[in-house]
């Protein structure tokens, strides 16, 4: 019924999204006038439709702060990397690398924007790949949060190899993060 509906709406309200459907309220308090009281189902039937606008705008809303508040974060720990004599990276369970800072590319000498989106083993030495994909495997992948320490061969740009010692820490089930 009709009040069920309008509860409904008010606990909306009290959600927080007064804003939103206090206007919608009024326009639907109007069509009640205009309309008359028998045309209850009309009523439910737009109320209905302004709930879901509603719960929409919300969701939207949502989105946008989790979104600002993701690209600040990131923005954050470029800052904060940018600063770092340690390279540090992230990469996908595909190895595919995703984000890189200054001191990687200087230890490894390619661009950022040329390793990202790049499988990140094509730049380890033939003979540490297999023992860096199970480490991978065994360590990081199961034991989530732990970080694991790896030694191997990575290629410079100038086509020597370089000696690296990385930590790993698996954070792919970390919204925030969603990577290794």
């Amino acid at each position: 019924d009709v009040g069920s509906v309008v509860h409904c709406v008010e606990a909306t309200v009290a959600a927080g999204q007064r804003q939103v459907v206090t206007p919608l309220l009024a326009l639907v308090d109007r069509l009640v006038t205009v309309i008359g009281q028998n045309a209850g189902h009309v009523v439910v039937a737009v109320l209905l439709v302004l709930v879901l606008a509603v719960w929409l705008v919300s969701q939207i809303r949502r989105r946008h702060r989790a979104e600002r508040a993701r690209s600040e974060a990131i923005g954050q720990v470029q800052t904060v990397t940018a600063s770092m004599r340690e390279g540090v990276i992230a990469y996908d369970m595909r190895f595919q690398l995703i984000f890189a800072n200054p001191a990687f590319e200087r230890l490894a000498g390619y661009p950022v924007e040329d390793l990202r989106d790049q499988e990140f083993l094509q730049y380890i030495h033939p003979d540490d790949r297999g023992h860096l994909a199970k480490a991978y495997a065994d360590g990081i992948k199961n034991h989530p949060g732990r970080g694991d320490a790896f030694r191997y061969r990575m290629q410079h740009v100038d086509g020597s190899w370089r000696y690296v010692e990385s930590i790993g820490n698996n954070l792919l089930d970390d919204p925030a993060v969603g990577a290794v």
